[in-house]
């Protein structure tokens, strides 16, 4: 199993920030909201132990959508 880490996802000029406040204490994976692919590739591949998604990419049709396939999936669910 890999490394702990940490998605954040949002707005390409937020990622900065965000990445600064996701913190040290894993990696970081940062990716734009026009990414949301990649970023839901990298969550079922890494099973991060934190996904962050900005709040108003979070309040898109698309936001929401990656947020509700992220928790429609079992092997994403907390132990």
């Amino acid at each position: 199993m890999s490394e702990p880490c940490t998605v954040v996802i949002g707005a390409p000029e937020l990622l900065d920030a965000l990445r600064e406040r996701a913190g040290a204490e894993s990696e970081v994976l940062a990716f734009a909201d026009h990414d949301a692919l990649k970023a839901l590739e990298a969550i079922t591949t890494r099973r991060p132990s934190i996904v962050a998604v900005e709040r108003l990419f979070a309040a898109t049709s698309r936001g929401a959508a990656l947020i509700n396939r992220i928790k429609a999936d079992p092997l994403l669910a907390f132990a």
